[in-house]
């Protein structure tokens, strides 16, 4: 029996693609390398990885903001209270103005080093890492930790199905064999405290329905269970950054304006940046790739400048109307003067007689007489005068002569 020597097939890298340095727990399909964007982008994206990410699924996607909660009109519920005393005051009001758009998608693609079990990564972010972790967002939205939380319920502390949708219903309910049930039937407590979930603790913009997890999220809220708000905002990041679900919107945009500002980041002016203009040299090329322009193009200049001109001629517009109307004002209010004293002559006993007006309707001493006056009605070539005035507004506006 002759024995023959069987070679390994060579498996080839491409040195175009370096793979990333972390994988999240969930890998997403990157294509080959030959199919390498031309939009891809060093100070924007660590790796290819980050960019498919960000076109296939983030930059899509549209934004759910937080809301402000005005807490004096909550007195009645016990919403009020439990925010007080969970510390959460934060998350309801003194939001600040959400970051650009574009930034927020960047920020749930260029995820690295997550843990799972920790619920800490790192982002990248304009050629800078940050680090997220449960003590960053305490600190920077000023919300406490909680050593021993009773959310995620564990164990047999696991609330039945029916027995949330009786808390939330106000009466005996069965939870159904869906997934996912709607907010039909809720009390008027439960969807305050589903409204106020659904935008600022754990958002969701389709929040009529709702599924297991948020269930007991809810359940938990409604129960004065202990919760440890900075774990589930960190895993809420997580769970973004991993989904695919086109139907999301991207969250938290506020809170992570608040995070990036604690972290001292410098918001850029404009996003997407600039692009330089293409170079022959591979030396000009890669000094593309990694130095970008901040500042607005000059065609987005001219458009802001066009903007703010068709602004101002719209509220000349709104100052000419509010001028004819002033206008008009003033004659109604003459008119109630004339109204006034009449009636304050007829309550004083004075009545015309005949003897003192002539029979062409002139005065004794040869003076009109004031048509409010010998009346119950008012002249109608008055109107007639404030339509053709406000015709000629009209002209003047359009820059037609009167």
């Amino acid at each position: 029996m002759v024995r023959t020597k069987t070679k390994a097939a060579k498996v080839t890298v491409s040195d175009t693609h370096q793979p990333s340095s972390s994988t999240p727990p969930t890998p997403t399909k990157i294509p080959p390398a030959a199919n390498k964007s031309k939009k891809f982008n060093k100070v924007r994206f660590p790796d290819y990885r980050s960019f498919f990410i960000y076109e296939r699924y983030h930059s899509n996607r549209c934004i759910h903001s937080e809301r402000e909660v005005k807490l004096l009109e909550l007195v009645r519920y016990s919403l009020d209270k439990q925010i007080t005393e969970c510390s959460w005051e934060s998350m309801y009001q003194d939001w600040p103005t959400a970051t650009p758009n574009d930034l927020i998608p960047e920020f749930y693609s260029n995820f690295l080093n997550i843990k799972t079990t920790t619920l800490e990564f790192d982002v990248f972010l304009r050629k800078k890492m940050y680090h997220i972790s449960p003590d960053v967002v305490a600190s920077a939205l000023k919300i406490p930790r909680v050593a021993k939380p009773g959310y995620p319920y564990i164990g047999q502390l696991v609330p039945l199905r029916d027995s949330m949708m009786e808390l939330f219903c106000g009466k005996t309910i069965a939870w159904g064999t869906k997934k996912t049930n709607t907010t039909i039937e809720f009390t008027c407590e439960a969807r305050l405290f589903n409204l106020v979930m659904s935008h600022n603790l754990l958002p969701v913009s389709h929040r009529n329905t709702f599924g297991l997890r948020r269930a007991q999220f809810l359940y938990a809220l409604m129960t004065c269970v202990s919760i440890d708000l900075p774990s589930v905002i960190c895993n809420s990041f997580i769970t973004m950054h991993q989904s695919k679900d086109a139907s999301l919107s991207l969250i938290y945009p506020c809170a992570i304006t608040r995070i990036l500002t604690h972290l001292n980041m410098n918001f850029p002016a404009a996003i997407p940046l600039q692009k330089q203009k293409k170079h022959t040299k591979e030396a000009d090329n890669d000094e593309e790739d990694d130095v970008e322009d901040d500042a607005a193009s000059p065609s987005s200049v001219a458009d802001v400048t066009a903007e703010l001109k068709s602004i101002v001629s719209y509220l000349d517009r709104i100052s000419s109307q509010l001028n004819a109307q002033q206008i008009v004002l003033g004659k109604l209010n003459t008119r109630m003067r004339r109204l006034e004293q009449r009636a304050m002559d007829s309550s004083s006993g004075a009545a015309w007689t005949p003897s003192t007006s002539s029979t062409d309707g002139t005065e004794a001493d040869g003076s009109e007489p004031d048509a409010a006056v010998e009346g119950d009605h008012y002249d109608k070539n008055d109107d007639i005068d404030d339509d053709d005035e406000e015709d000629e507004d009209e002209d003047d506006e359009h820059g037609c002569p009167k």
